[in-house]
């Protein structure tokens, strides 16, 4: 073309037209110096060339990063069988005591920390942290006052990770 020249660099070509100069960067296979052996990807240096290898980095990181949290072994904690007994009502104060046996087992590779929450109509009444070790089975309990003797229903709940004693989980 007229008024263009082009100057030879190993896979860059630097056109010039009028008074603007265009870089024009290629990538691809580079063919084996010796002819035996493999190709090689190549990608021209400037900005296509950096954006490549920083998105190739970035891909690279996340992909450890996966591989790294997938095999971290976690806590897998179990609450079972849980029974609760009620004392009789305590006429001068008119309250009575509800108590909550049951077993936390860990199935998981690592120990576990939870938080048993021991509900009266659905309101937390007592809470407990509890640490379980891998592949461990452990029986626990949790009292609470119950502040009238009239009919209640009693439950248990876990939250994991412990969660603080004032918030729901």
């Amino acid at each position: 073309m007229p008024g263009e020249s082009a100057k030879a660099y190993p896979r860059v070509r630097v056109i010039q037209v009028g008074g603007a100069t265009t870089t024009q960067l290629n990538s691809g296979l580079l063919p084996p110096r010796d002819g035996t052996g493999p190709y090689h990807l190549f990608v021209s240096r400037g900005p296509a060339g950096h954006h490549i290898t920083k998105g190739l980095s970035i891909l690279l990181a996340g992909a450890l990063s996966f591989a790294v949290l997938a095999a971290t072994p976690k806590p897998s904690v179990r609450l079972a069988d849980p029974q609760f007994s009620i004392s009789d009502c305590e006429p001068s104060t008119m309250t009575r005591t509800v108590n909550s046996v049951f077993t936390l087992t860990n199935q998981g590779g690592a120990a576990g920390l939870v938080t048993v929450h021991l509900n009266i109509d659905g309101s937390s009444a007592a809470a407990e942290d509890f640490g379980v070790p891998s592949g461990a089975s452990s029986q626990h309990d949790l009292s609470a006052t119950v502040p009238d003797c009239g009919t209640h229903l009693y439950t248990l709940r876990m939250c994991t990770p412990p969660a603080s004693r004032a918030s729901s989980c």
